[in-house]
């Protein structure tokens, strides 16, 4: 349908589509192995290698093509026309493929991130609610949580000669952004949420098991979470029987959310729900806080800059610029929908790349890759668009500041370069840094 409208795209093959296609295109397109430091951290090579088909057919057929894998049609949209109308569209039609829910199923169930129609408004209601009216009661528990790793990192400073220190930042940096969305969600009852997360971390872990184990493994971890929070939610019953209620967090509201939907039990929306602020709160903050810190040692002068602001409002969340690209978004309507002057039809799945928008000459100029432009979309676009957004960019602001005025930041000459796509974009071998103490 969409070819007969002039619509271009590479010619797919009867039974596999343009899979054999895209297949060569990434052989064709691995980056070379990459070097240390700083000298070897390009932009175009490692931008271009994330979905390597993409570009080339972008190349090929312009900024809006149909592609196939098997019997899927997809449509790639770069047009920015094309994608101003998407993110005005709010209809309750367009939202995430069934078929990528398969993979990720353990680790997200029918939670926000993949639910669709009634159920996902019904989900996004309470959950914005929250986040919206209980941001600013945030903020200390954030900047409190970071001190810890300041703490740890000044420690190890001091028993070095040279006073700085070269290590590896994720696992610091995860452990952050876990601490603070425990705190956030679980609030008094954060001991009983940490063995919740500790299991939730290991459902991702068992996802990647033999389908036999992995299911063995995934029911017995589930049927513990659902113990654990059939307890929390006791122990809140006996409190508020016993006038000893808290403030409401997050899992409060979830508990009570629990209660006003149909779609499944009340402990597997709980779980769901859980899954789902574990991943979108734990490893998304994470890896971006991890990007950020790295590009800030990559450019000393945006460091000094941020520096010098934070001496200036020190205490006012001051706003170190950081960098935070979804790689690709990814959606489906569920009915025939209109587009400007194109009707996209039921089924078809609508691409868009990030790293593509975001440093397209043809909008931004031949110097794209130094620009920040207005077009800047890291957290989805249209009814989608993350919830979370307010609390990651104040989280991350938070984390930035206090680590900025107190440290230092360059690239380790150890550090290898080479993010690689597994559902985020993640840095293969780990974030290394040389951290010195200001």
């Amino acid at each position: 349908m969409l070819r007969r409208r002039g619509i271009g795209g590479p010619r797919p093959s009867i039974l596999f589509g343009n899979i054999p296609e895209m297949n060569k295109i990434r052989e064709e397109s691995k980056p070379p192995p990459a070097g240390h430091g700083s000298e070897r951290v390009s932009y175009d090579v490692w931008a271009t290698s994330i979905f390597p088909f993409l570009w080339r057919w972008t190349q090929q057929y312009g900024q809006l093509y149909v592609y196939s894998t098997w019997n899927k049609v997809h449509l790639y949209v770069e047009q920015p026309d094309m994608l101003r109308e998407l993110n005005l569209h709010n209809s309750l039609s367009l939202g995430k493929p069934s078929y990528t829910k398969d993979v990720p199923e353990p680790m997200l169930g029918k939670g926000i991130i993949h639910a669709n129609g009634n159920y996902w408004a019904f989900q996004r209601k309470f959950i914005a609610e929250f986040f919206l009216g209980k941001l600013k009661g945030m903020v200390g528990v954030m900047a409190r949580t970071t001190l810890a790793i300041i703490i740890k990192w000044e420690s190890q400073i001091k028993k070095r000669e040279k006073r700085i220190i070269d290590i590896i930042i994720d696992d610091d940096l995860k452990s952050l952004s876990t601490d603070i969305i425990l705190r956030i969600c679980f609030g008094s009852s954060y001991l009983q949420g940490k063995l919740i997360f500790t299991k939730l971390k290991a459902i991702q872990m068992a996802n990647r098991h033999i389908p036999t184990k992995r299911n063995r493994e995934i029911w017995r971890l589930q049927s513990e979470i659902e113990t654990l929070i059939l307890k929390v939610e006791k122990d809140r019953e006996d409190a508020t029987q016993t006038g000893n209620e808290n403030d409401k967090d997050l899992l409060q509201i979830i508990l009570e959310g629990a209660l006003g939907q149909r779609t499944l039990t009340a402990n597997c929306f709980v779980l769901d729900i859980c899954k789902n602020m574990y991943f979108a709160g734990h490893d998304t903050i994470a890896f971006v806080a991890s990007w950020c810190l790295m590009l800030l040692a990559l450019h000393p002068d945006w460091q000094e800059c941020v520096h010098a602001k934070i001496l200036d409002i020190y205490g006012q969340a001051p706003h170190p610029h950081f960098f935070l690209d979804m790689d690709v978004l990814h959606k489906k309507p569920f009915a025939d929908i209109t587009i400007g002057n194109l009707v996209l039809p039921k089924g078809i799945h609508i691409w868009s790349s990030m790293l593509s928008l975001h440093r397209d000459p043809h909008n931004w100029g031949v110097d794209s890759n130094n620009k920040y432009p207005e077009g800047y979309m890291p957290f989805g676009y249209g009814s989608r668009l993350c919830l979370g957004q307010t609390f990651a960019l104040v989280e991350l602001k938070i984390i930035h500041s206090l680590l900025l005025c107190r440290f230092s930041f360059s690239l380790s000459p150890n550090y290898c370069h080479s993010p690689i796509h597994k559902i985020l974009l993640l840095p293969e071998h780990g974030v290394q840094l040389l951290i010195e103490r200001l």
